[in-house]
């Protein structure tokens, strides 16, 4: 299945068939695709790399998410604090 995908990718992107200016790039794309697919061993250390670069892109997220939530709890003390100091003796007035 994969040899098949790969043929007939490679006649699309073939630079002798394509005209486009990158049908060269993308050939060799095609190419590399296609080797590291058809080696198992390939394969899994591909699949080993995809994953490592998922978890620290969720863990790069989480720390902005982290800064983002740390930031804003600083901002609302201090508006709480200056909520009370300036409304709250008014408030008790009533």
């Amino acid at each position: 299945e994969i040899k098949k995908a790969y043929r007939n990718r490679a006649k699309k992107t073939h630079p002798d068939k394509n005209r486009d200016g990158r049908a060269q790039q993308a050939f060799v794309a095609v190419e590399e695709s296609a080797a590291v697919l058809m080696d198992e061993e390939a394969r899994e250390q591909f699949d080993l790399e995809i994953k490592m670069a998922r978890k620290e892109k969720q863990e790069m997220v989480l720390q902005k998410i982290s800064t983002v939530r740390n930031f804003v709890k600083k901002q609302l003390s201090w508006l709480i604090w200056l909520f009370q100091k300036v409304l709250g003796p008014y408030l008790w007035m009533r």
